[in-house]
C-alpha cells in the first residue's frame, strides 16, 4: 500500500517542526492545474506525433487522391473530346448517309442520348462529386456510342438493299448501240404488221442481225425459258425481284438455263427470227409488279461503246 508522504515547515516562533496539511481549495487548485497541464502535454504529443512522426503515411494518401482527382479530371475531358469527335464527324456523316439511303434523320436529343448536347467542356457542377459526375459522362457516352452502332446497322442493312435494288433495275440496253440497227416498234399503240390494224406493244423491238449478243439489263434469276406458242418464240424471262421483270422474245439461242441467276451486263442469248416475226430483232419488255411499262424509261444511251463493253466484260 502506499502512503502519501508527508511534508513539515520549521516553525520559528515555536521552534519545532509542523506538518504542512492542504485545504480543499489548495487541492482542487493542484488538481486542475495538474488535468490542464495532462491535457496540454497529450495535445502536445498527438500533433507532434500526426504531423512528424507519421508525416510520410499522410503525404502518400495525399499524393494518392490528388493524382485520383487529377485522373478522373483528364477522364472527364476525354469524354468530352470522343462526344465531340461523335458530333463533328459521325453524326453529320450518318445524316448524310440517312438523306442518301431516303431514311429518317435521328433527333438531336436521341443522338446525344439526353445529355444537351455533345462537343463542350462542361465544369464540374455544384454540389456533385467528381466521382459522379465523371459517371454521369461515362453513361451518357455509352448511350450516344449504342444508339451510333445501332443507326450503322440500319444504315448497312439498308445500304445492302439498296444496292440489290439498284441492280435489280433493267438500266441498260439489251443490245449494244453499235450492234443495233433500229429500234423498229416503240411501246404503246402501233399498226400490227399481220393485222395491219392498230394494237398494243408491250415492249421496244430492237432490229439486228441474226446472232447478235444479247444482254441481261439487270441482275436477278431466270424463270422461264421455252419455245412460247403466243408468237414470242423462244423467250426468255428475268424476274428481278422488287417488283421488275423483263421478257426476252424471238431468239435464237440460249447460253442460261431456267432458276440461274444472272448479272446485269451478263450474255444470256442471241438475237433470233424467231414465233411471228417478220426479220431478225429482239422484242424487249419490262413490267413492274406485273404490268407492262415503257423499257425506255429504264436506260439512256449515255454509256460509249467501250463503257458498255467494260460493263459486259465484267460478266462474261
Amino acid at each position: 500500500m502506499i502512503t502519501r508522504q508527508k511534508k513539515y515547515h520549521y516553525n520559528e516562533h515555536t521552534l519545532v517542526f509542523e506538518e504542512i496539511k492542504l485545504t480543499g481549495k489548495k487541492s482542487a487548485r493542484r488538481f486542475i492545474l495538474f488535468c490542464i497541464l495532462g491535457v496540454f502535454l497529450c495535445g502536445t504529443t498527438g500533433y507532434i506525433l500526426y504531423h512528424y512522426a507519421f508525416a510520410p503515411e499522410k503525404y502518400v494518401l495525399v499524393k494518392k487522391i490528388t493524382f485520383l482527382e487529377s485522373e478522373m479530371n483528364r477522364l472527364a475531358k476525354a469524354c468530352d473530346s470522343v462526344g465531340s469527335i461523335l458530333a463533328g464527324y459521325y453524326f453529320s456523316r450518318d445524316n448524310l448517309y440517312r438523306t442518301i439511303l431516303e431514311i429518317d434523320t435521328l433527333p438531336v436529343t436521341m443522338r446525344t442520348a439526353g445529355s444537351g448536347g455533345s462537343g463542350q467542356v462542361e465544369a464540374f457542377l455544384p454540389g456533385k462529386t467528381i466521382t459522379l459526375n465523371l459517371k454521369r459522362k461515362i453513361s451518357q457516352l455509352n448511350g450516344q456510342i449504342d444508339i451510333q452502332m445501332n443507326s450503322f446497322d440500319i444504315l448497312e442493312e439498308t445500304a445492302i438493299k439498296t444496292e440489290k435494288r439498284h441492280t435489280a433495275i433493267p438500266a441498260i440496253q439489251p443490245i449494244a448501240q453499235k450492234d443495233l440497227i433500229l429500234i423498229s416498234s416503240y411501246f404503246g399503240k402501233r399498226i400490227d404488221p399481220f393485222i395491219q390494224d392498230e394494237a398494243d406493244h408491250y415492249g421496244l423491238d430492237f432490229t439486228a442481225p441474226v446472232g447478235t449478243k444479247i444482254y441481261a439489263t439487270g441482275d436477278g434469276i431466270v424463270t422461264l425459258l421455252k419455245y412460247s406458242r403466243t408468237g414470242y418464240g423462244n423467250e426468255l424471262v428475268i424476274n428481278h425481284s422488287f417488283g421488275y421483270s423483263t421478257r426476252y422474245a424471238h431468239l435464237e439461242k440460249f447460253f442460261v438455263s431456267e432458276n440461274d441467276s444472272v448479272k446485269r451486263g451478263q450474255l444470256i442469248g442471241l438475237v433470233g427470227n424467231s414465233g411471228r416475226s417478220t426479220g431478225p430483232h429482239l422484242h424487249y419488255e419490262v413490267r413492274y409488279e406485273g404490268k407492262p411499262v415503257n423499257p425506255a424509261f429504264y436506260y439512256s444511251n449515255d454509256l460509249t461503246d467501250n463503257e458498255f463493253h467494260l460493263l459486259t466484260n465484267k460478266t462474261n
